[in-house]
């Protein structure tokens, strides 16, 4: 690996560390999010239950009032009657306003129920607002971190794209060496070649000189040999001349 490429490698296991670590980020806040979304769930579900128990409330209170309105109706018309009024009839007037007071104040009771119950109810909008507001926050934080890991994507694919084509580069350089090696060896042998074929001229060559040069030395030895009055006769065997 040359130093351009392991650079590329470096700074691309860079930019994956740096992506790892967004998504983590990204993660925990995806987490976060559905944790809120739950807590907001379990708050609307609670205040359905309020506003459930509210309208009973409600009912209640309108069945309380309708039987406070015909009480009073009848202590005005038993009033009316006040002059003519038997013990009997008191009592029940006394009777009827005691359960008139007693209704007042179950109605009474109700109508703090029932703003209580508003008062939690008005609560639970805000603690449900406040989540909402949360995850409308962490969506754009998710939004931001995603934007974030496509761009360190882009980067990775950059650096990968370059560390593509370093490899191509590479490859096409190792190519051109085997082709070179290939030129090289193919040299090498027409060079042995050529040097066998001088080699076998050269023994040739040799190996007439060395015939010659003992044939010439056979031929000396001859005339060594041959009678005196041949040597200056100038008369030589026919099968020594060559």
């Amino acid at each position: 690996m040359n130093p351009k490429q392991e650079k590329s490698e470096r700074e691309k296991q860079m930019e994956e560390r740096k992506r790892t670590k967004l998504e983590k980020e990204r993660d925990e806040m995806i987490q976060v999010r559905k944790q809120m979304e739950q807590r907001r769930t379990k708050l609307e579900e609670e205040q359905d239950e309020m506003k459930k128990e509210l309208d009973e409330m409600k009912k209640e209170l309108n069945v309380l009032y309708e039987e406070l309105d015909n009480l009073e109706i009848e202590i005005e018309e038993i009033e009316e009657k006040e002059s003519k009024l038997t013990e009997k009839d008191k009592r029940e007037l006394k009777k009827k306003k005691n359960n008139l007071k007693r209704l007042n104040r179950r109605i009474k009771r109700k109508e703090n129920q029932k703003e209580e119950q508003n008062l939690q109810i008005d609560k639970q909008n805000q603690q449900i607002k406040e989540p909402n507001e949360q995850i409308k926050e962490q969506n754009h934080q998710i939004k931001e971190q995603n934007h974030q890991i496509d761009k360190q994507n882009q980067q990775i694919d950059k650096q990968n794209q370059q560390i593509k084509e370093q490899l191509i580069q590479i490859k096409e350089q190792n190519l051109q060496i085997d082709k070179q090696n290939e030129h090289t060896k193919e040299q090498k042998m027409e060079i042995k070649e050529q040097k066998n074929r001088i080699d076998k001229q050269f023994e040739r060559v040799n190996m007439n000189a060395l015939r010659k040069r003992t044939k010439g030395l056979s031929i000396v030895k001859v005339l060594k040999n041959l009678p005196q009055e041949q040597k200056t006769q100038g008369k030589f065997p026919l099968k020594l001349i060559f």
